[in-house]
């Protein structure tokens, strides 16, 4: 486990080591802090006789299943200012006007977009485990906006 959220020039961070069982899977979550652009992260093992390198992608596995709320149908949805939208930014007042989602110039080809005061309610019926999301105002509205996420 590595904890290192703070501005720095470019440094190797490294956990401690850890006993790993060849064939068995292990979940790995990565996050990186990333202030002002610029930064890049690499995620690399070694292990006795091998130096660090990359993971190699076949060593890699997806979860079984990832489920994203936009493919999931609410409850109720609620948006400010035209419809909430499904995999798009919220646009004009016309449903499915919206572009791409962005945050900061990362790209989602899957999320929801809405404007304004919004409510977007879920009934996950406690089918999952764990809930992972990316919150923030869309680069489409620059520094014009605020986000309030609540779970």
């Amino acid at each position: 486990m590595i904890e290192n959220w703070t501005d720095h020039s470019p440094t190797i961070n490294r956990s401690k080591a850890l006993a790993l069982t060849a064939g068995k899977r292990y979940k790995v979550k990565l996050e990186y802090y990333e202030r002002v652009g610029g930064s890049t992260m690499k995620l690399a093992w070694s292990y006795p006789g091998q130096a660090d390198q990359p993971i190699p992608q076949v060593r890699l596995f997806s979860p079984d299943e990832i489920f994203y709320l936009s493919d999931l149908p609410w409850v109720s949805a609620k948006g400010g200012w035209g419809p909430v939208e499904k995999d798009g930014s919220n646009g004009e007042m016309p449903a499915g006007d919206g572009k791409t989602l962005a945050i900061n110039g990362l790209k989602f080809a899957k999320g929801l977009g809405t404007h304004s005061y919004s409510e977007i309610i879920y009934n996950l019926d406690r089918k999952y485990d764990e809930f992972y999301s990316t919150v923030g105002v869309d680069d489409e509205v620059g520094n014009n906006g605020s986000v309030v996420f609540e779970a």
